[in-house]
């Protein structure tokens, strides 16, 4: 177990969420968030990518802000480092257990969900439809075609996906979870499954031992359920305006909404404070 250094540390470690959090709801960076980005980076402080989203969603990201690639993965059943080229560098995190795997892709089919298999690079789905789609264009990945039940291969995560207007299919699919499994929203629409105990917190926690960095000397901002223990866990927790009203509260204070360069505010309220 790290331990937690006192409140007020100087910040060495600053993880973002991506997704409503870092770009803006059209999925965007922005110039001020990517600046402000940079020069957190080029002043030794470690930037981690903390998202739902697999190694390939976020390599061209991680490009574009030039940072070292590490990244909390599928909403921490991954910690890996994202190099230029895949696979990523697996530094820790788990997958799921096959069987329970199995077991959930099929009730999600028998409710009417679109799930997504997710490897450590790969994305299988068993239908190209409106959910996979729209996640298709949000994070420039394209899924393989197959049958889920075939694979021979555990996922890190199931991607649980329904239009907006079919959120009560998630739910009785999160109410009927096998054991060994636990679930989190990573938007209303969107359910991720994964194994027991994973969450951003323990990623965290993986990457801080290796890298000899507290708890107490990481931020992080977020604004999802799946960010609720990660903000909890860290010397600092921010959430942007437009996060859920639980992670706000949950949060130390609370930034601009993430169309308002929420994460760039945040980084210039640390530097003001000394943080940074």
């Amino acid at each position: 177990m790290i331990a937690t250094s006192r409140p007020g540390s100087a910040v060495r470690l600053l993880a973002l969420d991506i997704d409503g959090t870092l770009l803006d709801s059209r999925h965007r960076l922005t110039p001020g968030a990517r600046e402000a980005i940079r020069s957190v980076a080029a002043r030794g402080v470690v930037v981690v990518l903390a998202s739902a989203r697999g190694p390939s969603g976020l390599r061209a990201l991680a490009a574009e802000l030039g940072v070292p690639g590490y990244a909390v993965t599928f909403s921490g059943a991954l910690l890996c480092r994202i190099g230029e080229r895949p696979p990523a560098e697996v530094l820790g995190g788990g997958r799921m257990e096959l069987l329970a795997a199995r077991s959930v892709a099929k009730r999600g089919r028998e409710l009417g969900v679109s799930i997504g298999w997710w490897d450590l690079e790969e994305w299988f789905v068993e239908r190209l439809d409106e959910p996979i789609l729209y996640e298709v264009n949000v994070i420039g990945v394209r899924p393989t075609v197959c049958d889920l039940g075939g694979l021979a291969s555990a996922p890190y995560k199931l991607q649980c996906m329904v239009p907006v207007d079919g959120v009560e299919r998630l739910r009785a699919l999160r109410e009927g979870l096998p054991p060994g499994i636990a679930a989190q929203f990573s938007n209303p629409n969107y359910l991720e499954v994964f194994k027991e105990g994973t969450d951003k917190a323990g990623g965290l926690l993986e990457l801080g031992a290796l890298l000899g960095i507290a708890t107490g000397e990481m931020a992080a901002i977020g604004d999802g359920e799946n960010d609720l223990a990660m903000l909890r866990s860290v010397g600092l927790g921010i959430a942007v305006a437009n996060a859920r009203e639980s992670v706000r509260e949950a949060a130390a204070w609370v930034t601009s909404s993430n169309d308002e360069d929420g994460v760039a505010a945040a980084i210039l309220r640390m530097r003001r404070e000394g943080r940074l």
